[in-house]
């Protein structure tokens, strides 16, 4: 009688991972940088000498970061993951350039802060509310043409932020501005490819009859007080900006926008 056999592989522990190689290389970095405060510093250091002799610190690159990132850490590991890659982007010249390294602010990096700011809205709705489905999506057009190739040249629709349930769906688009109205002769005008944009996202979206499809432009705190409400092609349409504490206080739940606020509501229409 033959017999079979099984053959199993297993991953062995080992305390030299990618991530933490990353992580107190990033930190032996952040040790070595004069501008950070000296406090700050000794905690740094600290914190080095709580890994494992095993551990190899290993400094962060693009190569390094790319080699982790493809292990797809979630929940602890990822927050980490993100805040190396954000030092190594900050990094002046270079992590790996020789002699002392600084850092940018990347508060002046609008490509950057604009991420930031798309990714926080879609994040804070995922945490802070549980009656909409917070994603991405890709709106498909309504276009008919010739050829598929001729379709293929439509430019991608894709949400910063849809939050959808079976009754309502609204699609929010994040714009991170100092402004959100544009100054025309002796007037303020809304900013015309914003406005485009969400019309076209709204206007190329099934609608299903018993779901009421929603637009809102968001624009962070800026020089002007915006809260306009629209009706644009049947669809009603809001253009908001996202106020917030100072960064020196606490964040309690009554310091929410009122987008987030009358979300959790029963509210009137575009009561957002």
């Amino acid at each position: 009688m033959s017999r079979g056999r099984v053959i199993c592989t297993v991953d062995e522990l080992n305390q030299n991972t990618a991530l933490a190689r990353l992580v107190l290389g990033t930190l032996q970095q952040l040790s070595r940088t004069r501008s950070l405060p000296a406090a700050l510093r000794q905690q740094v250091r600290a914190t080095m000498r709580r890994f494992p002799d095993a551990v190899l610190p290993e400094l962060p690159s693009a190569a390094t970061l790319r080699a982790v990132r493809r292990l797809r850490p979630t929940g602890l590991a990822g927050f980490l993951l993100n805040v190396c890659e954000l030092i190594q982007q900050s990094a002046l010249p270079t992590p790996d350039a020789e002699g002392p390294t600084r850092f940018r602010d990347f508060r002046r990096d609008e490509r950057l802060m604009a991420l930031l700011f798309e990714q926080f809205v879609r994040n804070f709705y995922r945490l802070e509310q549980r009656q909409f489905r917070v994603l991405s999506e890709t709106i498909q057009w309504q276009a008919e043409a010739e050829t598929a190739e001729a379709l293929h040249l439509l430019p991608a629709m894709v949400t910063d932020t849809t939050l959808e349930n079976e009754q309502r769906k609204i699609i929010l688009d994040t714009k991170y501005y100092a402004a959100a109205l544009k100054p025309r002769y002796d007037q303020h005008k809304l900013i015309s490819p914003h406005l485009y944009q969400l019309y076209a996202y709204l206007q190329n979206q099934p609608r299903p009859a018993e779901q009421q499809l929603e637009g809102v432009l968001l624009y962070p705190a800026a020089a002007h007080a915006v809260d306009v409400r629209y009706t644009l092609g049947g669809i009603p349409s809001a253009l908001l900006r996202w106020t917030w504490p100072s960064l020196g206080s606490r964040l309690p739940t009554t310091c929410w926008p009122c987008l987030i606020k009358d979300l959790a509501t029963d509210s009137e229409v575009l009561c957002l």
